[in-house]
C-alpha cells in the first residue's frame, strides 16, 4: 500500500521540484556582461582601418594592440580543397574539381563549389583555402556587378581578371597575410581562349 502510493506520486514529486526550481530563476536574465567588463574597450578607441588601437587610457592597452590582443594572421588554411585541373583543346576550356571540402584532415563537408561563373566569360577554379576563395569571389562578383551597373557594354576579360587576382595575391603576399588559394583562371569568348 504505502509503497505503491510513494510510487504513483513521484511523477508529481518530480513536477513539483520542477515548478520550485522554474519559480526560484529570476524572470529577466541578461546576458550581457557587466559594465566592468568594457572597461577595454570604453577606453580606447578603435581603428576600423588598420584593426588596431588609436589612443589608449589607463586600461593598458597598446596602440600595437587590437582591443582583443595582438593582430593575428592566418598561419594555415582551415578549411580547404583540393587541385583544381585545367585544359585547353582546340574547341575550348575545360576546368575539373571535386567537390569536398576537408577540415583539417577530415573530410568534412562533401558538396563546396569550387569552380564558379562570373560574368559571360570567365570561370574561376580554386584549390586552398575555401573561406580566401570566398573572399576572392566577392571581389570579382563586385567588379562583374560594377560593369554591368555602368551599362555600356564592356565587361572585363579572363585576362583582366586574372591581373587583378594576381596582384591582390601578390599584395597579401607582401604583407605577410596571404590568401590561401590556388587559382585557375580561364574563358574567352570564340576566338581568343586564356588558361
Amino acid at each position: 500500500g504505502e509503497d505503491h502510493e510513494l510510487r504513483a506520486s513521484a511523477p508529481l514529486m518530480r513536477l513539483a521540484l520542477l515548478v520550485v526550481l522554474a519559480t526560484s530563476i529570476p524572470t529577466a536574465v541578461s546576458a550581457r556582461p557587466a559594465p566592468d567588463m568594457y572597461s577595454c574597450i570604453t577606453a580606447a578607441r578603435a581603428d576600423p582601418l588598420h584593426g588596431g588601437v588609436v589612443e589608449a587610457a589607463e586600461s593598458g592597452t597598446s596602440a600595437s594592440h587590437g582591443v582583443d590582443g595582438p593582430m593575428t594572421r592566418t598561419r594555415q588554411p582551415i578549411v580547404t580543397g583540393g587541385s583544381v585541373l585545367g585544359i585547353k583543346y582546340r574547341d575550348g576550356i575545360m576546368l575539373a574539381a571535386d567537390t569536398r571540402a576537408s577540415y583539417g584532415s577530415l573530410a568534412r563537408f562533401p558538396d563546396m563549389e569550387r569552380i564558379k561563373r562570373f560574368g559571360e566569360k570567365t570561370i574561376i577554379g580554386a584549390g586552398g583555402d575555401y573561406s580566401d576563395f570566398q573572399q576572392l569571389s566577392d571581389m570579382v562578383d563586385g567588379m562583374d556587378q560594377f560593369d554591368r551597373n555602368m551599362n555600356d557594354g564592356y565587361f572585363k576579360t579572363p585576362r583582366e581578371i586574372h591581373s587583378y587576382l594576381r596582384a591582390v595575391m601578390y599584395n597579401r603576399r607582401n604583407r605577410f597575410n596571404p590568401l590561401w588559394n590556388y587559382l585557375l583562371v580561364a574563358g574567352g569568348d570564340g576566338q581568343d581562349k586564356f588558361l
